[in-house]
């Protein structure tokens, strides 16, 4: 005796469970208004019913999604550099004319000397980078320590 295959055994269920919706299907088609016959497939699928829609007159509102950091905040453009310090781990200390104080990220040489104007713009991720004001200079990425 030959075992049925399970293409077979899956063929036969399907059969079944259309043959045993056919009624209820019949049903909700012959329901006119569209919103009573969608109430009727979604009963016939055990799903919940679609939301009701608001109230005539008032307006669906959205939820907003809050700016980002970078978004948010705003680039300190043409600032002079009033001193730049060195610390101990290689990294240098931009002091501004604003009073912020700002430190390299990473350990690295910087040709921007005292004198010269900055700007500072978000980065990714939160960070910020400082880069010569007018310059196609490299960019630093820094942290402000003050």
């Amino acid at each position: 005796m030959k075992l049925p295959t399970l293409a077979t055994i899956v063929a036969a269920t399907l059969a079944a469970s259309a043959a045993a919706r056919a009624p209820a299907l019949q049903d909700c088609r012959a329901i006119p208004d569209p919103e009573a016959r969608l109430v009727c497939y979604d009963r016939m699928e055990n799903t919940k019913p679609p939301p009701a829609p608001p109230p005539e007159g008032e307006e669906t509102r959205r939820e907003e999604t809050p700016p980002s950091a970078a978004e948010e905040a705003e680039e300190i453009a043409a600032v002079d550099i009033l001193r730049i310090q060195s610390t101990p781990t290689g990294r240098h200390r931009f002091v501004l004319a604003n009073g912020e104080v700002w430190e390299q990220i990473e350990a690295r040489t910087s040709e921007l000397r005292e004198g010269d104007k900055v700007s500072i713009r978000p980065g990714l991720f939160g960070g910020w980078n400082l880069r010569e004001h007018q310059g196609a200079g490299r960019s630093h990425r820094v942290r402000r320590v003050e």
